[in-house]
């Protein structure tokens, strides 16, 4: 009844769960979360989130539907949808939305930032050490042992999500064209979903025809030229903005910028800088905060990584009124059915490499299999589940 009173206009009667006129702004905030709840569950996230953007989607996916309940399956899947197609890290918007859906404007600026915050110290500490030693970190053991677990993750929640979003014969030839598409024909993931989801919206807008429709020292804030600051921040604005496909293809770009046109750094320490964003949590657009310290300091971190997040933000905060507007509509509920399909696709797709790097040895084997039976048998937090396969790596390598 809060609820009702709160988010109902006058002249409605229903539950906000049940009431059309109701049901998109019960999606944009939902029964309210208190922002502890949200900055310890994305802080956490952002710790154990190894692995790129399909490890913390799966992790969201447990954690946010499975264990919490604070979103229906349909609702992550549908922000999921929104955010594949949208430019920027996918799982930072995935995180903003979830934020918004739970505590408004103020939980997504919060909770967003909690989730950003991990992978930025994680970045930054490791940046510092290179920075005193000029060498990278030996964590190899505890890496070994969390990439399979992390495969056995993503396909987990990518079978969890297939129940939902695959519930008919044109959903599962639409996931099927998502994960064909993705896999072996190198198609963009944007494309791809926005192709399956017009065809979706298509097919079946014509079957209604017929039926119905450094450090042990403080770093130096300030290093360099103002000038510094500002191209470190429109380069990485840019890359937040206007990358399209996965984080990695700012790379090239990244490298043009940063070692070819301006010369922060030789293509070496570019390379070392690329091997660090892979060991922490968090996007590999963490890489930002590795260039912009050696462009600028402990300043030139802070700068790049605003300006790589911030249109994160925006983009969804913009993007979700909107979709909640329109998604009650026939032609955008089809619309969003085949994205839903062909994103379930394009996850398996694209967990198919990751797989072939991480399960490389019998004991990668053994690590896979084990956690995909914890994983079905029991209901254990992921985020445990991948710390704890990283000790055992590290146990493995000690014993070896």
């Amino acid at each position: 009844p809060a609820l009702q009173a709160r988010w109902a206009p006058p002249q409605c009667r229903d539950s906000p769960r049940q009431c059309r006129c109701c049901r998109w702004r019960r999606f944009r905030v939902s029964a309210p979360s208190s922002l502890g709840a949200l900055v310890r569950l994305f802080l956490r996230l952002g710790f154990a989130g190894f692995g790129g953007p399909l490890v913390h989607i799966a992790i969201m996916e447990t954690e946010v539907v499975e264990r919490r309940r604070w979103l229906s399956k349909q609702e992550f899947l549908d922000g999921l949808a929104l955010c594949q197609m949208l430019p920027g890290p996918a799982s930072t918007q995935l995180g903003v939305l979830i934020c918004h859906a739970r505590g408004g404007l103020r939980g997504a600026l919060i909770g967003g930032a909690a989730f950003i915050l991990p992978g930025f110290c994680v970045m930054l500490a490791f940046t510092l050490l290179y920075e005193r030693w000029g060498a990278l970190p030996v964590l190899g053991p505890v890496f070994a042992g969390i990439a399979p677990a992390v495969v056995a993750v993503i396909l987990f929640s990518a079978w969890r999500l297939g129940r939902s979003a695959v519930t008919r014969a044109d959903t599962a030839v639409l996931c099927a064209a998502g994960f064909v598409l993705t896999a072996w024909l190198r198609f963009d993931t944007a494309l791809t979903l926005i192709l399956c989801g017009a065809a979706a919206a298509v097919l079946r807008r014509l079957a209604a025809g017929g039926a119905t429709a450094r450090v042990w020292a403080l770093p130096a804030l300030v290093t360099a030229a103002p000038e510094v600051y500002a191209r470190l921040a429109w380069l990485w604005i840019k890359m937040g903005a206007l990358v399209y496909g996965g984080g990695y293809v700012i790379i090239p770009v990244v490298r043009g910028e940063a070692v070819q046109r301006f010369g922060w750094m030789s293509d070496r320490v570019f390379l070392d800088g690329l091997a660090l964003g892979q060991m922490t949590p968090g996007p590999i657009v963490n890489l930002s905060v590795f260039v912009g310290y050696q462009a600028g300091g402990l300043l030139g971190s802070i700068v790049a990584a605003l300006g790589v997040f911030a249109p994160a933000f925006a983009v969804v905060l913009v993007a979700v009124p909107l979709m909640n507007r329109f998604k009650h509509l026939s032609w955008m509920k089809n619309f969003l059915a085949g994205v839903n399909a062909s994103v379930v696709g394009a996850i398996v797709a694209a967990t198919i490499p990751l797989a072939r790097s991480a399960v490389v040895s019998p004991f990668t084997v053994i690590i896979g299999l084990a956690s995909v039976g914890i994983l079905w048998r029991f209901k254990v937090d992921t985020v445990w589940l991948v710390l704890g396969a990283g000790a055992v790596g590290w146990l493995w390598s000690l014993a070896g």
